[in-house]
């Protein structure tokens, strides 16, 4: 029987966006949305020139450790 594998994070889009427009140069940013168990979703924006899937993992496991120590705002009446 396959042993079952810890889900770290699932990668739910990869957008490739203009974040210059109307300027004469184009430069875009790679737009990643993901979610982790206990986790909304979120979405993190990274440089196009360079850009790999390992690059966006770490980036990621670097989010969702800073997410997991945040703790929660309570808002009370």
């Amino acid at each position: 029987m396959a042993e079952k594998k810890e889900v770290l994070f699932t990668v739910l889009t990869q957008q490739r966006i203009l974040s210059t427009p109307g300027m004469t140069e184009k430069k875009y940013t790679m737009a990643v949305t993901y979610t982790a168990p206990g986790l909304a979703p979120a979405t993190l924006f990274l440089p196009e020139e360079g850009y790999t899937f390992e690059k966006a993992k770490k980036a990621i496991l670097e989010d969702i450790e800073k997410r997991r120590k945040e703790k929660p705002l309570e808002v009370t009446r």
